[in-house]
C-alpha cells in the first residue's frame, strides 16, 4: 500500500504539538466520558508500539501522559480507562501531511471489510450486476439480539460510508467505525446508494489467488468490469487501491497503467 519511500516520509513525521485551546477543551471533555477499569492491562513495553502516546503540558508543567488504543487509555502510571464507543476522534490531532496517507489506507480498509463480507460463507461470490445490493443487504441483515429484540450492528450511514472511498468524503475522519460506532452512528437516511467500489467481473471464488476480486473506480453501483473500470482520481498522489482473491485480503496501491496492466484481471 505504501512505497518504501513514502513509510520512510510518513516514520520521519513523530511528533505533532496541538495547542489550540478550544481542540483540548473539546478533547479532554471527551475523555472524561471514560469508564475506569482495573482490568490487569499488559505494560507499555509490550502495547505502546500500537498505540498514540500523549503528553500533555501546562507551560513547561507535565501534567499527563497516556497512551490511547481503539477504545481505552492507559496512562502511565497504570490506569485504565475504557469507552464503549470508541476511543475520542483524534483526528484534530493528526500532522496534515499524513491526511492522504491515512485516508488510502482507510479506503483500503473498507475493502477489506466488504470482502470479510462476501467471503464468510463458502458460497459463489454474488452476481456482478447486483453485487452492492447484496453488500448492503448482508450488512443491513446483521445484528445481535437483546431483551428479545434485534438491534442491527450496521447503520445505513456506516454502510453508505464502507462503500465508498474517505478520501471523496466531505468529511476528512479516515477513522472506520468499528461496531460500536457503527451501532451508535446517527441515523441519517441514505437517499441516493453508490459505491466507489467495483467487482472484477471474471472473478470466482476458485480464480487465482492474484486475481483482482475488488478495485477502485469511479461513483456508482454494481459497477463491475475489468481494467477499464480503474480509476487513480480518488487519492492523492494518485492512484486506486485493489483487493486480490488470495483469500488474505491482501491490497495493493495501483499507482501507473503499467501496474494495472501487470495485474491479473482473467
Amino acid at each position: 500500500m505504501f512505497s518504501a519511500k513514502e513509510i520512510e516520509y510518513i516514520n520521519s513525521i513523530k511528533v505533532s504539538v496541538v495547542s489550540d485551546p478550544e481542540f483540548i477543551k473539546a478533547f479532554a471533555h471527551d475523555l472524561n466520558q471514560g469508564t475506569c477499569s482495573d482490568w490487569d492491562w499488559p505494560s507499555h513495553g509490550t502495547m505502546e508500539a500500537f498505540g498514540i502516546k500523549f503528553t500533555c503540558w501546562r507551560g513547561s508543567e507535565r501534567m499527563a501522559s497516556f497512551t490511547a488504543f481503539e477504545d481505552y487509555l492507559l496512562t502511565d502510571d497504570g490506569h485504565c480507562f475504557w469507552y464503549e464507543s470508541g476511543f475520542p476522534d483524534v483526528t484534530v490531532f493528526r500532522p496534515q501531511e499524513i491526511v492522504p496517507f491515512q485516508l488510502r489506507y482507510a479506503c483500503a480498509r473498507n475493502l477489506v471489510h466488504i470482502w470479510i463480507l462476501l467471503t464468510m460463507k463458502a458460497a459463489p461470490y454474488p452476481d456482478p450486476n447486483h453485487w452492492c445490493d447484496a453488500v448492503r443487504d448482508a450488512f443491513q441483515s446483521r445484528g445481535v439480539t437483546s431483551g428479545g429484540r434485534k438491534k442491527r450492528l450496521y447503520s445505513d450511514a456506516w454502510i453508505a460510508e464502507t462503500l465508498t472511498c474517505p478520501s471523496l468524503r466531505s468529511s476528512t475522519d479516515s477513522h472506520s467505525p468499528n461496531h460500536a460506532r457503527a451501532s451508535t452512528l446517527d441515523g441519517r437516511t441514505v437517499d441516493v446508494w453508490q459505491s466507489d467500489y467495483a467487482m472484477n467481473s471474471n472473478c470466482k471464488r476458485t480464480s487465482p489467488p492474484d486475481t483482482v476480486f475488488l478495485f477502485e473506480t469511479k461513483a456508482g453501483w454494481n459497477q463491475h468490469g475489468g481494467p477499464e473500470l480503474f480509476t487513480f482520481d480518488n487519492h492523492e498522489p494518485k492512484g486506486g487501491c485493489a483487493l486480490l482473491n488470495d483469500g488474505l485480503g491482501t491490497r495493493k496501491f495501483i499507482r501507473t497503467e503499467e501496474e494495472v496492466k501487470q495485474l491479473r484481471w482473467k
